[in-house]
């Protein structure tokens, strides 16, 4: 016999009690004085062993129930599995928390509901086993007690932390296990059973408990959400895009609400085609607020009916611009004070520290005599730093945009393709003009067709502009210079927005919003000196956040103390210099459980969450006899009380 609460065992010490208290009371006997004592001769004598067998029954019968009731508090049990080892019985539990599991099951959440069953079910656990409790942002296969495990499951709260699939923890069970019995408790979502087909069993110890909650499959959730133009300023008037998805098979019609601070800046009343996505456009004057909300009223799910938005606290650019002189270009007139810090530099110059802090470089009129300028910048653009370039007097580029020999070649070249959809000029035009002023062309160098993104091209398919991309960074390649002896750029129309978008697309100016994945970063145009940090903060939580920086930029890391959705906002010396926005994955608004009859002819052990209990007890092939010895304390108890009211009662005498 074993015992889930053996420290009770202590209490059986009570036991002396009663003993000393039986001692102390018979020690001694009391005499009485009578006058005469001739007349009690016909009375029965009472022996003295009666009453010492009814003191010593009434006290038995005390000291055994007193035993049976601290037995049952320690909860005995015996074990009838025949194999069964010294070791204790571990047991394997996974809690999905992701938000999915929070849809509303009537008044209650769900989550809730299916944590409150889960550690009703961890009550029953024998105190000697051991719980190695698993969620979505706790991996760690460390055994705990039933006591910690409950602790352990109050802390477990919905999290954002996804792409945990089935197949993950049946790898870890077979890596770490000794085929412990594994509870595994998910509103098992299609994407949850990835990778799992009909022809798989999974091990008979691991036991699918799916839990229960209403149809869902109608639901709409707020897919993405993105600004028309890539910089917004205070008092500018812009264009906010929201998608919205449609799960169900019906039309349906909802309430769309934009909010900025405390105001509702903007709403629209969308009908939203069945089982697709509708692009809503919202239009508002941005103010100094640059947190958002965007809602909707669902009610079939509303875990996901808010997206959260942050935008940068009106950054300035650095550009840098390496001009010798000779091209006389107002870049002053493009690139205003307002919104960029321009710097321009020559050959001759040798302040460095510019070109770390810039956000775009720009070889305007540029040769190769500065060697060591040329290699900082090649080491820049490969750190992710933006470029845009233009060829030398010679007509070369530089080795690192371009290995490839070039030549000048002369004569009169018409721009006659341009790429509208391209972002240098998707937000330029509303549609492309059919005769547009396209620029012309005295010289152009050669270049390597087809190894590059056309942007402009020439008659023959030769490229004017193009986009040079590689997995860290992107330049943009002009093939003829600002100069008129080459072409006609520099009064070209085109010339403004390419220059003031190409500096918008080699930003790094960040997503409104964070994705809510390992590894995601969020970058912020902020600069931190060594052995400087940011600090978050949400509410009344606040934590130091994994954080890097490079290139003037600071970033964010995604990680599991950012586990709510919502604005974390972050601070520097107690200054706060921005916010991070982070949502709900959108993958869990695909509200479709997996369809297990597709399974039914293999062996998987699914069962239901309120007959988990029923299971532990085949699982841990044990007899509980707390109950037993309960009865028997009670019985005990009644027997004495019996005893002492009707056994060895004195009969009446007559004198």
């Amino acid at each position: 016999m074993s015992f889930g609460f053996p420290l009770f065992l202590f209490a059986l010490g009570a036991l002396l009690l009663p003993i000393i208290i039986h001692l102390i009371r018979f020690r001694s006997f009391k005499t009485f004085q009578f006058s005469d004592t001739r007349f009690l001769r016909s009375i029965r004598k009472e022996t003295s062993w009666s009453n010492k067998l009814k003191e010593f029954i009434l006290l038995s019968l005390r000291l055994l129930a007193l035993a049976a009731l601290v037995f049952a508090f320690s909860k005995p049990f015996i074990s009838d599995d025949l194999n069964t080892n010294s070791a204790n019985t571990t047991f394997w539990l996974y809690l999905d928390n992701s938000y999915s599991m929070t849809v509303q099951d009537g008044e209650s959440n769900h989550f809730q509901i299916v944590k409150s069953k889960v550690q009703s079910w961890i009550d029953q656990l024998p105190g000697d086993s051991e719980v190695i409790l698993l969620s979505n942002d706790h991996l760690l296969s460390n055994p705990l007690s039933p006591e910690m495990a409950a602790d352990l499951l109050i802390d477990i709260e919905p999290s954002l932390t996804t792409g945990l699939i089935l197949k993950d923890l049946v790898n870890k069970y077979k890596t770490e296990s000794t085929n412990d019995p594994f509870y595994i408790i998910s509103d098992f979502q299609s994407s949850f059973m990835e990778g799992i087909t009909a022809l798989d069993t999974l091990n008979e110890k691991i036991f699918l408990v799916p839990t229960e909650f209403p149809d869902y499959s109608k639901n709409i959730n707020i897919d993405s959400a993105w600004f028309d133009s890539p910089l917004v300023l205070d008092g500018m008037e812009t264009e906010l895009w929201v998608r919205l998805r449609n799960h169900g098979k019906e039309v349906q019609t909802l309430q769309l609400n934009l909010i900025l601070g405390n105001v509702n800046q903007a709403a629209k009343t969308v009908d939203l085609a069945a089982e697709t996505y509708s692009d809503v456009r919202l239009q508002l004057v941005m103010g100094q607020e640059r947190n958002g909300i965007i809602l909707i009223e669902d009610k079939q799910a509303e875990f996901d009916n808010r997206y959260y938005f942050s935008l940068p606290q009106n950054p300035k650019f650095n550009i840098m611009v390496w001009d010798n002189g000779n091209l006389d270009y107002p870049w002053e007139k493009v690139y205003t004070h307002d919104h960029f810090q321009l710097d321009i530099i020559n050959s001759s110059s040798s302040d460095f520290q510019l070109l770390e802090n810039s956000d775009l470089i720009v070889l305007a009129d540029w040769n190769f005599n500065n060697e060591g300028l040329l290699e900082l910048i090649a080491n820049q653009w490969e750190n992710g730093k933006g470029l845009l370039v233009f060829p030398e007097s010679n007509g070369l580029l530089p080795l690192f945009i371009s290995e490839f020999k070039t030549e000048i070649d002369s004569g009169s070249f018409t721009t006659t393709v341009i790429d509208g959809n391209h972002p240098i000029f998707a937000k330029v035009f509303q549609e492309l003009p059919s005769n547009p002023s396209l620029p012309m062309a005295k010289k152009r160098i050669t270049t390597e067709n087809g190894l590059h993104n056309a942007i402009l091209s020439f008659s023959d398919n030769s490229l004017l502009f193009y986009e040079k991309v590689t997995p860290k960074s992107k330049a943009y390649v002009f093939t003829s210079r600002l100069s008129e002896s080459w072409s006609s750029l520099k009064k070209s129309e085109l010339m403004v927005p390419i220059l003031l978008n190409t500096a918008f697309e080699s930003i790094n100016y960040g997503s409104i919003q964070m994705t809510p994945e390992v590894g995601s970063k969020q970058f912020l145009k902020y600069s931190l000196s060594e052995g400087e940090y940011l600090n978050a903060k949400m509410n009344e939580w606040e934590f130091l956040p994994i954080q890097g920086g490079r290139n003037g930029l600071t970033f964010i890391e995604y990680s599991s103390e950012m586990a709510r959705p919502g604005h974390y906002s972050l601070t520097h010396n107690k200054d706060t210099i921005g916010s991070v926005a982070l949502n709900i994955n959108k993958s869990e608004s695909d509200l479709k459980p997996f369809d297990f009859s597709a399974m039914e002819d293999n062996k998987l052990n699914i069962i239901r969450l309120n007959s988990m209990a029923q299971n532990l007890k085949s699982a841990n092939s044990s007899i509980d006899l707390w109950q037993l010895f309960a009865w028997l304390g009670f019985l005990f108890l009644v027997i004495e009380s019996l005893v002492s009211k009707f056994a060895f009662r004195r009969k009446k005498s007559t004198l």
